[in-house]
């Protein structure tokens, strides 16, 4: 439930480089591992109770998804750039 109203914040939030923080604060409040100087740019969205970690130097472009699940945590590198409309589904079939 957190995570469903922490998306709706970062989807009400303008762009501007300012809420960078704030953005920053609302991944970690839903229990995002996020490691230094990482972007989160634009409406971003976290669906389910699993894991997830971020990298040094990763940029989260706007309109990025992740479908988390408990069994398979998500694991993003640093240095990396995420394009928008990437969708990282951890669930395999």
């Amino acid at each position: 439930m957190l995570r469903h109203f922490l998306n709706f914040l970062l989807w009400i939030l303008p762009s501007p480089v300012s809420s960078f923080l704030f953005r920053e604060c609302c991944f970690k409040l839903s229990h995002v591992n996020l490691g230094d100087n990482v972007s989160v740019c634009g409406r971003g969205w976290i669906y389910g109770r699993g894991s997830l970690s971020i990298g040094d130097n990763t940029w989260l472009n706007p309109s990025v998804i992740f479908y988390t699940h408990l069994d398979a945590p998500i694991v993003i590198g640093s240095n990396c750039d995420i394009c928008p409309v990437v969708l990282d589904n951890s669930q395999h079939f």
